[in-house]
């Protein structure tokens, strides 16, 4: 397979995966998670979040400032993964597996480094679980 041929594919993973965590995310409630509906908007908000790190980063130059660069195709698929885990953490297994393999495809294609794949993950991450622990004790209450 050819460039062109990796680059659709690279393209196609975080929508189809975004698309099927949406709707398990109305599909399936863990006990201890917030309702259904609030999990669609906690993984939407995960998601903006993402982009509101790359408004900030694309402002203040936070990732080029340590000589590296946001990347959104990493912080969009670890928004999506890290609220698939949070659905389920079966699914979640699924979703970090597939986002090893989208990682070792950004590096083949050369999307990204290394260093910004991993510091956006850590960023992202941190940043959804942020999201999600704190609706997780809101509807414990």
């Amino acid at each position: 397979m050819n460039y062109e041929s990796w680059d659709r594919i690279a393209d196609a993973i975080n929508p189809t995966l975004g698309v099927i965590t949406l709707a398990l995310s109305l599909a399936i409630r863990r006990p201890g998670n917030p309702p259904r509906w609030a999990q669609l908007l906690l993984t939407l908000a995960s998601v903006a979040g993402v982009y509101a790190i790359g408004w900030l980063d694309g402002r203040y130059a936070l990732w080029s400032a340590a000589g590296m660069d946001f990347s959104t195709h990493t912080g969009v698929h670890v928004a999506i993964v890290t609220c698939l885990w949070m659905i389920d953490r079966r699914l979640g297994i699924g979703g970090v597996v597939i986002a090893l393999l989208y990682g070792a495809l950004m590096l083949y294609q050369k999307y990204h480094s290394p260093a910004d794949i991993a510091s956006t993950a850590v960023v992202v991450a941190t940043l959804a679980l942020g999201i999600w622990t704190l609706a997780r004790r809101g509807a414990r209450r």
